[in-house]
């Protein structure tokens, strides 16, 4: 953090005023910086987006109003005349396409470092911040979204612009009440063995360093998730014929692990299959979206070599 920095932080703290008790207090309640799988905006986008919340107990235009992430430049980008009601929400992408006509979809003309940058929410003086996150907020996560707990609630005596408890949450919200807080990510899934050929039957263990995991596989080809596919009890698992397995692990409070596929081929299953592409008893005909074609070319099959 540079001198100047320091001073403009401290200048900043200092421009927030008490408020009395019917004054609207408005934050950056909730925003998403790496939007991978998530919302859409109007162009089909996935775009980067900002919520702000009307915490206060009356109706705030927030005409002239700004959103910046340049603490060099509180001015930033400014808000159209749109009314936030007691309690409500506006949602504002992040996209750097420069939106800003009432009663239509808000862009800003900047968007949201995943690194961590400064963001704040400024009054119409150009000036005064209502809320900010400074000097910068953490790092960001793919489709994690970062903000205020649900049930923060604002002080009727101070106007402060630092909200100090501020957190990930486990799912995105956009425009709605927070959800719950992420307490971590589960970490990633280790195989005893790796995928490939195999001519005898033997155990796969499948663990994680994150404790209390609840570890789900399918061998159908769908996806397993926290209400559907079969719990690993123990993390051991017996493999003793070919096998297309996908496995996730789930810990409540916490961010899932990827969905890990790997296939284990035991050529005695697969090197007599039908011609016409039919499954072997017990095998699936479908994975997923996907239909399988199990047909082998004869020519390979009877090769003396």
């Amino acid at each position: 953090m540079t001198r100047i920095e320091v001073i403009l932080m401290a200048f900043i703290c200092l421009l927030a005023l008490p408020l009395g008790q019917a004054e609207a207090r408005v934050i950056i309640s909730e925003f998403l910086a790496v939007n991978e799988k998530g919302l859409k905006d109007a162009d089909d986008d996935r775009s980067d987006w900002i919520e702000v919340h009307n915490a206060g107990g009356k109706t705030v235009d927030l005409a002239g109003w700004s959103l910046t992430d340049d603490i060099k430049n509180l001015a930033g980008w400014k808000l159209p005349a749109v009314k936030v009601e007691a309690g409500g929400f506006l949602l504002v992408f992040a996209s750097g396409k420069n939106r800003a006509t009432a009663g239509e979809e808000l862009h800003a003309d900047f968007k949201l470092g995943a690194g961590g940058e400064y963001l704040g929410l400024i009054k119409p003086d150009g000036r005064t911040v209502s809320h900010h996150y400074v000097m910068k907020y953490p790092k960001q996560r793919d489709d994690v979204s970062y903000g205020v707990p649900a049930d923060w609630k604002p002080d009727a005596d101070s106007a402060t612009s630092v909200i100090g408890n501020t957190v990930f949450f486990l799912k995105p919200t956009p425009g709605a009440p927070n959800g719950s807080v992420l307490n971590g990510t589960v970490a990633k899934l280790a195989f005893s063995q790796p995928h490939g050929l195999y001519d005898e039957p033997f155990d796969l263990t499948i663990s994680t360093e994150t404790p209390g995991v609840t570890l789900r596989y399918t061998t159908d080809g769908s996806v397993p998730t926290i209400d559907s596919g079969t719990v690993l009890e123990g993390g051991l698992l017996k493999m003793e014929k070919t096998t297309v397995l996908r496995v996730a692990g789930f810990k409540p409070g916490f961010k899932p692990t990827k969905v890990v596929t790997r296939t284990y081929l035991f050529p005695k299953d697969i090197v007599r299959q039908s011609p016409d592409g039919l499954p072997p008893n017990g095998f699936p005909y479908e994975w997923g979206f996907n239909y399988v074609d199990y047909g082998m070319d004869q020519r390979v099959v009877n090769d003396k070599r």
